[in-house]
């Protein structure tokens, strides 16, 4: 996939693929995440190596900016996000999902379609 999208700069420059292979198991630990530290993890791991890959371009001044504009941006972005969940941990709210606090029951679209997690549907 990633020779497709950039053929030449990936065969230069072989860290991409471990840029990319870094991003999407952040983009996969954003989806199966549960508790909301967890989903900045996955945020933070998504968005890190897409940094580093745009600063990757020493030679362009260009690329170099938008790294730095990327990063500023995004450290703002996790501060308020970090303060967001402060807030609600600090109001006596859980961080941890609502649909995972009876880990009991299985989850009712997966026992329909896929037809596991229970015979009471």
């Amino acid at each position: 996939m990633g020779v497709a999208v950039c053929p030449k700069r990936c065969r230069d420059e072989p860290e991409s693929f471990v840029f990319i292979l870094l991003s999407v198991l952040g983009l996969v630990t954003m989806v199966s995440a549960n508790h909301l530290m967890t989903l900045y993890v996955g945020i933070e791991l998504a968005t890190f190596p897409v940094l580093a890959w745009i600063a990757l371009r020493r030679d362009n001044s260009r690329a170099l900016e938008g790294a730095l504009k990327y990063f500023v941006l995004s450290a703002l972005a996790s501060g308020i996000m970090l303060f967001g969940m402060a807030l609600i941990f600090c109001g006596g709210l859980s961080l941890v999902s609502r649909s995972t606090r009876g880990a009991d029951k299985s989850n009712i679209f997966n026992r329909r379609l896929f037809g596991f997690g229970g015979a009471d549907v």
